[in-house]
Order: C-alpha cells, then structure tokens, then sequence
C-alpha cells in the first residue's frame, strides 16, 4: 500500500492509538457470543414503546446542532 504522506498518517495512528483500537475492536464481527437465536429476530416489526422518547431526544439534539452557527470557510485560491 502507498500512502501519500507516511509521517502524517503514523503521527495520526500513534495519536489516535486508542480511538484506532476501538474502531477496530467495533468493526470486528463476533462469533464466540450468541446475539439471537433465528436471523428472523433482526426483521424490523414495528416501534417499542420507548421509540418516540427516543426519537424526540434525537430530533432535539439534531434541531440543537442545526442552530449553531456554522464557521465560514474561505475557498482556497
């Protein structure tokens, strides 16, 4: 693999060491734990009754965000 700037990326990993590892640790599929018994568990059937608490504290934290100003980025020339 070519990596364009090799300093840079092993300043980032080295860094982020911690963050690398956790991503990696996230992205790895897990075969030694039982999460269902049949893949059919996974079907989306319809909301729990904790769905619309928890759409609402996500739509606030979305709206909160949108309202904050965004920094002004000049376009490089």
């Amino acid at each position: 693999m070519k990596v364009a700037n090799a300093s840079a990326l092993a300043d980032t990993l080295t860094r982020e060491r911690d963050r690398a590892l956790l991503f990696r640790t996230l992205a790895t599929l897990r075969t030694d734990i039982a999460l269902f018994d049949d893949v059919d568990e996974l079907r989306w059937k319809e909301p729990t009754p904790t769905f619309a608490a928890l759409a609402a504290r996500l739509d606030a934290a979305l709206t909160d965000r949108t309202r904050r100003p965004f920094a002004v980025r000049e376009s490089p020339r």
